[in-house]
Protein backbone atom coordinates (compact mmCIF):
# COMPACT_ATOMS: atom_id res chain seq x y z
CA UNK A 1 0.00 0.00 0.00
CA UNK A 2 1.36 3.41 -0.89
CA UNK A 3 -0.12 6.54 0.44
CA UNK A 4 0.46 10.29 -0.91
CA UNK A 5 -1.65 13.01 -0.61
CA UNK A 6 -5.26 11.97 -1.13
CA UNK A 7 -5.27 8.66 -1.49
CA UNK A 8 -3.75 5.18 -0.73
CA UNK A 9 -2.78 3.33 -3.70
CA UNK A 10 -2.28 -0.68 -3.80
CA UNK A 11 -0.01 -2.15 -6.31
CA UNK A 12 -1.88 -4.84 -9.08
CA UNK A 13 -5.65 -3.18 -8.03
CA UNK A 14 -8.06 -2.34 -10.71
CA UNK A 15 -8.51 0.80 -11.17
CA UNK A 16 -11.51 1.24 -14.24
CA UNK A 17 -10.37 -0.83 -16.36
CA UNK A 18 -6.68 -0.30 -15.71
CA UNK A 19 -4.45 -2.63 -13.01
CA UNK A 20 -1.90 -0.50 -11.12
CA UNK A 21 1.53 -2.06 -11.69
CA UNK A 22 4.25 0.77 -10.25
CA UNK A 23 4.52 4.27 -8.92
CA UNK A 24 7.47 5.86 -9.44
CA UNK A 25 8.84 9.96 -9.86
CA UNK A 26 9.57 11.73 -12.96
CA UNK A 27 11.12 15.21 -12.27
CA UNK A 28 9.39 15.60 -9.22
CA UNK A 29 6.05 14.16 -10.17
CA UNK A 30 4.66 11.10 -9.09
CA UNK A 31 3.56 8.57 -12.27
CA UNK A 32 1.69 5.58 -12.24
CA UNK A 33 1.86 2.66 -14.88
CA UNK A 34 -0.82 0.97 -15.50
CA UNK A 35 -2.05 -1.29 -17.61
CA UNK A 36 -5.51 -2.42 -19.59
CA UNK A 37 -7.43 -5.71 -17.89
CA UNK A 38 -8.51 -5.83 -21.92
CA UNK A 39 -5.76 -5.56 -23.97
CA UNK A 40 -2.79 -5.62 -22.48
CA UNK A 41 -1.46 -1.74 -23.53
CA UNK A 42 0.76 -0.12 -20.92
CA UNK A 43 -0.28 3.63 -19.75
CA UNK A 44 1.64 6.46 -17.69
CA UNK A 45 -1.11 8.69 -16.11
CA UNK A 46 -1.42 10.70 -12.88
CA UNK A 47 -1.72 8.37 -9.88
CA UNK A 48 -4.79 10.54 -8.81
CA UNK A 49 -6.53 10.60 -11.83
CA UNK A 50 -7.38 6.68 -10.98
CA UNK A 51 -10.18 7.68 -8.91
CA UNK A 52 -12.12 10.37 -10.81
CA UNK A 53 -13.77 7.11 -12.94
CA UNK A 54 -11.98 8.35 -16.18
CA UNK A 55 -10.36 4.78 -16.64
CA UNK A 56 -13.44 2.90 -16.88
CA UNK A 57 -13.13 2.20 -20.37
CA UNK A 58 -9.88 1.65 -22.90
CA UNK A 59 -9.92 2.94 -26.57
CA UNK A 60 -9.35 -1.05 -27.49
CA UNK A 61 -13.24 -0.96 -26.81
CA UNK A 62 -13.80 1.30 -29.25
CA UNK A 63 -11.23 1.28 -31.83
CA UNK A 64 -10.06 -2.36 -32.24
CA UNK A 65 -12.97 -3.89 -33.73
CA UNK A 66 -15.93 -2.65 -35.44
CA UNK A 67 -18.46 -5.18 -33.47
CA UNK A 68 -17.70 -2.75 -29.93
CA UNK A 69 -21.23 -2.04 -30.31
CA UNK A 70 -22.98 -5.29 -30.93
CA UNK A 71 -24.31 -7.44 -28.29
CA UNK A 72 -21.66 -10.38 -28.85
CA UNK A 73 -19.33 -7.46 -27.46
CA UNK A 74 -20.74 -6.79 -24.36
CA UNK A 75 -21.14 -10.49 -23.60
CA UNK A 76 -16.96 -10.84 -24.41
CA UNK A 77 -16.56 -7.76 -22.07
CA UNK A 78 -18.69 -8.85 -19.31
CA UNK A 79 -17.33 -12.23 -19.25
CA UNK A 80 -13.38 -10.59 -18.70
CA UNK A 81 -14.69 -7.48 -16.17
CA UNK A 82 -16.41 -9.99 -14.11
CA UNK A 83 -13.34 -12.10 -13.92
CA UNK A 84 -10.78 -9.90 -13.32
CA UNK A 85 -12.38 -6.53 -11.79
CA UNK A 86 -13.14 -6.98 -8.09
CA UNK A 87 -14.80 -4.36 -8.00
CA UNK A 88 -17.48 -5.80 -10.43
CA UNK A 89 -20.80 -7.37 -9.22
CA UNK A 90 -20.61 -10.79 -8.72
CA UNK A 91 -17.13 -10.99 -9.08
CA UNK A 92 -16.90 -13.28 -5.92
CA UNK A 93 -18.91 -15.40 -7.98
CA UNK A 94 -16.58 -15.37 -10.71
CA UNK A 95 -12.88 -13.98 -10.08
CA UNK A 96 -13.09 -14.36 -6.45
CA UNK A 97 -13.97 -18.21 -7.10
CA UNK A 98 -10.49 -18.02 -8.90
CA UNK A 99 -12.88 -18.81 -12.74
CA UNK A 100 -10.93 -17.11 -15.16
CA UNK A 101 -11.29 -16.74 -19.14
CA UNK A 102 -8.61 -18.32 -21.06
CA UNK A 103 -5.70 -16.76 -23.01
CA UNK A 104 -7.48 -17.67 -26.29
CA UNK A 105 -10.31 -15.30 -25.47
CA UNK A 106 -8.41 -12.17 -23.79
CA UNK A 107 -8.59 -10.83 -27.40
CA UNK A 108 -12.21 -10.57 -28.84
CA UNK A 109 -11.80 -11.79 -32.59
CA UNK A 110 -10.59 -15.65 -31.25
CA UNK A 111 -13.95 -15.17 -29.00
CA UNK A 112 -16.11 -13.97 -31.87
CA UNK A 113 -14.97 -16.30 -34.20
CA UNK A 114 -15.73 -19.20 -32.11
CA UNK A 115 -19.02 -17.68 -31.37
CA UNK A 116 -20.74 -18.29 -34.85
CA UNK A 117 -18.89 -21.56 -35.57
CA UNK A 118 -20.47 -22.62 -32.71
CA UNK A 119 -24.00 -21.15 -32.90
CA UNK A 120 -24.37 -18.50 -30.97
CA UNK A 121 -27.36 -16.09 -31.88
CA UNK A 122 -29.75 -13.22 -30.18
CA UNK A 123 -30.99 -13.90 -27.18
CA UNK A 124 -28.34 -16.87 -26.50
CA UNK A 125 -26.78 -16.65 -23.32
CA UNK A 126 -22.87 -18.07 -22.53
CA UNK A 127 -23.07 -21.20 -20.45
CA UNK A 128 -19.98 -23.06 -18.79
CA UNK A 129 -20.30 -26.50 -18.79
CA UNK A 130 -18.92 -27.03 -15.12
CA UNK A 131 -19.87 -24.27 -13.51
CA UNK A 132 -16.39 -24.27 -11.67
CA UNK A 133 -14.43 -24.26 -14.76
CA UNK A 134 -13.14 -21.36 -16.49
CA UNK A 135 -13.82 -19.79 -19.73
CA UNK A 136 -12.95 -21.41 -22.60
CA UNK A 137 -14.14 -23.24 -25.57
CA UNK A 138 -14.03 -26.50 -24.46
CA UNK A 139 -15.84 -25.52 -21.32
CA UNK A 140 -18.67 -23.04 -22.71
CA UNK A 141 -21.54 -23.38 -24.75
CA UNK A 142 -24.58 -20.63 -26.00
CA UNK A 143 -28.27 -21.44 -24.28
CA UNK A 144 -31.31 -19.98 -24.04
CA UNK A 145 -31.90 -17.66 -20.77
CA UNK A 146 -34.26 -20.03 -19.58
CA UNK A 147 -31.90 -22.67 -19.71
CA UNK A 148 -29.16 -20.51 -18.33
CA UNK A 149 -31.58 -19.97 -15.68
CA UNK A 150 -33.48 -23.50 -15.07
CA UNK A 151 -29.36 -24.71 -14.41
CA UNK A 152 -28.68 -22.40 -12.14
CA UNK A 153 -31.63 -23.30 -10.33
CA UNK A 154 -30.21 -27.15 -10.63
CA UNK A 155 -26.87 -25.93 -9.41
CA UNK A 156 -28.58 -23.82 -6.18
CA UNK A 157 -30.73 -26.72 -5.14
CA UNK A 158 -27.97 -28.84 -5.66
CA UNK A 159 -25.96 -27.10 -3.15
CA UNK A 160 -28.60 -26.71 -0.73
CA UNK A 161 -28.92 -30.37 -1.35
CA UNK A 162 -25.55 -31.32 0.02
CA UNK A 163 -25.53 -28.57 2.99
CA UNK A 164 -27.90 -31.22 4.80
CA UNK A 165 -30.09 -30.84 7.60
CA UNK A 166 -31.40 -27.15 8.48
CA UNK A 167 -31.70 -25.92 11.98
CA UNK A 168 -33.65 -23.28 13.49
CA UNK A 169 -33.11 -21.16 16.22
CA UNK A 170 -36.46 -20.02 17.88
CA UNK A 171 -36.99 -16.48 19.49
CA UNK A 172 -37.25 -18.12 23.01
CA UNK A 173 -33.80 -19.76 22.26
CA UNK A 174 -35.06 -22.99 21.92
CA UNK A 175 -33.51 -25.27 18.66
CA UNK A 176 -35.22 -27.55 16.23
CA UNK A 177 -33.52 -29.27 13.32
CA UNK A 178 -35.59 -30.34 10.48
CA UNK A 179 -34.82 -31.84 6.85
CA UNK A 180 -38.17 -30.61 4.75
CA UNK A 181 -37.75 -26.65 4.36
CA UNK A 182 -41.71 -27.15 2.80
CA UNK A 183 -43.59 -28.73 5.79
CA UNK A 184 -41.56 -27.54 8.39
CA UNK A 185 -43.23 -23.76 6.81
CA UNK A 186 -46.81 -25.35 6.96
CA UNK A 187 -46.50 -26.88 10.32
CA UNK A 188 -45.24 -23.47 11.58
CA UNK A 189 -46.69 -20.75 9.41
CA UNK A 190 -43.60 -19.97 7.49
CA UNK A 191 -42.98 -19.16 3.68
CA UNK A 192 -41.01 -22.05 2.52
CA UNK A 193 -38.96 -20.11 0.16
CA UNK A 194 -38.21 -17.74 2.54
CA UNK A 195 -36.84 -20.18 5.43
CA UNK A 196 -34.44 -22.06 2.35
CA UNK A 197 -33.51 -18.42 1.58
CA UNK A 198 -32.58 -17.23 5.30
CA UNK A 199 -30.92 -20.51 5.70
CA UNK A 200 -29.12 -20.15 2.52
CA UNK A 201 -28.39 -16.57 3.07
CA UNK A 202 -29.13 -15.75 -1.01
CA UNK A 203 -28.32 -12.49 -1.85
CA UNK A 204 -26.70 -11.70 1.68
CA UNK A 205 -30.15 -11.99 3.50
CA UNK A 206 -29.42 -12.28 7.16
CA UNK A 207 -30.23 -15.82 8.30
CA UNK A 208 -32.95 -14.20 11.04
CA UNK A 209 -37.04 -14.54 9.46
CA UNK A 210 -39.63 -13.50 11.78
CA UNK A 211 -36.96 -13.77 14.78
CA UNK A 212 -36.00 -17.15 13.73
CA UNK A 213 -32.31 -17.88 12.93
CA UNK A 214 -31.96 -20.47 10.17
CA UNK A 215 -29.07 -22.42 8.71
CA UNK A 216 -27.70 -25.84 7.99
CA UNK A 217 -26.50 -28.36 10.73
CA UNK A 218 -23.36 -29.07 8.98
CA UNK A 219 -22.65 -24.91 9.27
CA UNK A 220 -22.90 -24.96 13.25
CA UNK A 221 -19.37 -24.08 14.92
CA UNK A 222 -20.42 -25.54 18.16
CA UNK A 223 -22.90 -28.13 19.81
CA UNK A 224 -26.56 -26.76 20.13
CA UNK A 225 -27.89 -25.86 23.56
CA UNK A 226 -31.15 -27.05 23.84
CA UNK A 227 -33.36 -29.72 21.62
CA UNK A 228 -37.18 -29.38 20.76
CA UNK A 229 -39.07 -31.48 18.24
CA UNK A 230 -40.73 -29.54 15.73
CA UNK A 231 -44.74 -30.28 15.47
Amino acid sequence: MIKMKKHEYEIGKIYGVRKLLSISKDSGRAIAETECIYCGKKMFVRPDTLFNNKFNSCRCQVTKHNAYKTRLYGVWGNMKYRCSNPNAQGYHNYGGKGIKVCDEWKEFEPFQKWAIENGYRKGLSIDRVDSNGDYCPDNCRWVTLSENVAESNRSTQHRMANKGTYYAYAPSGDYVEFENAAEFSRQNGFDARKVRSHANRTRGVSPYYKGWKFGFVEELESEPQSTIEST
